[in-house]
């Protein structure tokens, strides 16, 4: 009876001790310059906004992925047909992972989540953007498709 006690602990300790195994890339390096785009960005009170010309510098270390973006512009047309263009400012990349072929990150906070799918050189998914809007003046959360590509 006490080997067989043992021998549970012993397989229990095993097979905890995996699950806190961090799960491996796969191979997938992110490492290098991606030209992203999140071209119909909605919400239900029926504001779209796409954002262009977004450059992401990433670094990926096994499965903790940083980096930066450079250039980008955000075009808005709120409910009432009124506009608004402009460049927007550098992020940061924060809480990215990549586990698998999936792949999360956040430009500079959590406000602005993308989650999504690596296929070799491209990457598609879903973002999340709580952005500002003005005429009216409000908080919303845009969400729609975004895909990168990587740059020579």
């Amino acid at each position: 009876m006490r080997r067989f006690i043992v021998l549970i602990v012993t397989v229990s300790l095993i097979a905890c001790e995996s699950d806190v195994t961090p799960q491996r890339n796969n191979g997938i390096n992110l490492t290098g310059l991606w030209a992203y785009s999140a071209p119909k960005l909605s919400e239900a009170g029926g504001s779209t906004c796409s954002r262009t010309g977004l450059a992401l510098g990433l670094t990926q270390a096994d499965t903790v992925l940083i980096g930066s973006t450079s250039g980008s512009t955000w075009d808005c047309v709120g409910p009432t047909g009124i506009s608004t263009t402009g460049p927007r400012p550098s992020y940061q990349i924060r809480n990215g992972r990549v586990r698998g072929d999936s792949v999360w990150f956040d430009l500079e906070t959590e406000d602005m989540h993308q989650v999504g799918t690596v296929h070799g050189d491209s990457m598609s998914g879903v973002a999340t953007q709580l952005i500002r809007l003005s005429n009216p003046t409000r908080i919303v959360t845009l969400m729609g498709p975004f895909t990168a590509g990587r740059q020579p």
